[in-house]
């Protein structure tokens, strides 16, 4: 993976909750607000943009945003809630990844880091 850092990331928030009796949510997804083109990636292409979320180690989504390319474009990245089966109760770590694909390695071009309480349901 080649790092290029960039700030196209610009808000991210959990959505779609399933709030917990005593706080914390049993499930939730991730939405991104993100500039997602990529005009000058690839010679003939215009960018092959994704998303990967990870929860603590463990990767549990990923989303192709290559057809919605946007300078400011909201996407909801869904984690099914089997994935979150496998976490223990309390602060998890959220991380989103915006990568552009290439034929040898992905292109690492934003992250953002946050928690969420998780309590099972």
């Amino acid at each position: 993976m080649q790092e290029k850092p960039s700030d196209r990331i610009s808000n991210v928030r959990f959505v779609d909750k399933t709030a917990v009796n005593g706080g914390g949510y049993s499930d939730f997804d991730v939405e991104v607000t993100a500039d997602t083109r990529f005009p000058n990636a690839d010679p003939n292409s215009e960018g092959e943009p994704y998303f990967m979320v990870k929860i603590e180690d463990t990767w549990v989504t990923r989303y192709n945003a290559e057809w919605e390319q946007q300078a400011n474009g909201t996407y909801t990245l869904e984690v099914l809630p089997d994935a979150l089966d496998e976490f223990d109760e309390g602060t998890l770590t959220v991380k989103v990844f915006l990568l552009e694909e290439d034929k040898q390695y992905a292109d690492l071009f934003d992250t953002w880091e946050g928690t969420i309480e998780y309590r099972s349901g």
